[in-house]
This record gives structure tokens, sequence and C-alpha cells, in this order.
């Protein structure tokens, strides 16, 4: 009897954790492919960080294998040098970080860089003067860089136009 309620104990404890893990994949969102995601300037108050790359647990399943197929696709084609697509997007993330560190252009932003298969995406708040095409132009001149999405705000008040991370959800 005794070896029963061990084994009925252990079942129960299995299932709570298994429950657990799926409920933690409904709320938690992680950067799992390490996309590259970081900032670049800081210059308005308030602006709202991005979610970038974060997903969960699900989400990250079922981009894995067209990420897979994608990223050696274009190697096995002939179109890539390197052997997968998403392999660009270390070397495009630390161009981008120098060229930002050394200019001057975008103040009076907040914005963030993330990047997936050589795509860009620059999300934050930025004043009413800024220049969109001119940051876009900045960005595409670098040679690897397949496409610019900038997802801006105007200030830091109101709704964002991208996703924002939410605190204790996204790590």
């Amino acid at each position: 009897m005794m070896r029963i309620r061990r084994n009925l104990v252990g079942f129960m404890l299995a299932t709570l954790t298994i429950a657990a893990s799926f409920a933690d994949d409904a709320v938690i969102r992680k950067n799992w492919f390490n996309d590259p995601f970081f900032n670049v300037a800081n210059d308005i108050a308030d602006c709202p960080a991005p979610r970038g790359p974060r997903m969960t647990h699900s989400e990250m399943q079922g981009y894995a294998h067209s990420r897979a197929e994608f990223g050696t696709t274009c190697w096995l084609t002939g179109k890539c040098e390197k052997s997968n697509f998403y392999q660009y997007d270390t070397d495009i993330s630390q161009e981008l970080r120098r060229r930002f560190k050394q200019s001057d252009r975008f103040k009076n932003a907040t914005l963030w860089i993330w990047m997936r298969a050589r795509v860009v995406w620059v999300e934050g708040c930025v004043g009413e003067d800024f220049d969109e095409r001119a940051l876009e132009e900045f960005v595409k001149a670098i040679p690897e860089v397949r496409f610019v999405v900038p997802n801006l705000t105007c200030g830091s008040r109101g709704k964002p136009a991208y996703p924002i991370a939410e605190p204790g959800i996204d790590q």
C-alpha cells in the first residue's frame, strides 16, 4: 500500500511539473535563437523597451524548422557564402554597434535594434524632427542587410508602434 502511495505521489508531482512548464510556456518569452538585440540610443526618457526577438517556447518550436531550412537553403543554392543565413547577423550587429557609437546623427531618439536573417528592425521613440529615411539609409549601407524595418513612435507617450517588453515575462 505504501508503494502505491509513493508511486501516486510521484505521478502527481510529475504531472504538476509538466503542467507548470506548459503554464510557463504561455507566459515566459526568451530570445531562444540568440538573435542580436541591443540598444543604440537613449535620449528620450520613458520610451518603452521593445519585445524584440523574444518568444514563447511554443513559438520557438514553430520557427525552428523554417529557420533551419531557410538558414541552409541560401548556402545550398550558392546564394550565400556562409553556411547559415543567420550567421550574417552577428557581423551586421557588430558593425551597427560600431557605426551608431561613432555617429551623432540620430540624437533625440531612444532606439533598439534586433535582427533575424539579415533583416534589421529599429524600434523605439523619436523626436518630431527625426529623419527616418536617413536612419534607414544608415542601416542599409551595410552590404549584408536585406531589409530595414523601422517601428518608431514619436515621443514616449501613446501606444508604441512595436510590441513592448513585459517585465517578468520577457527574459
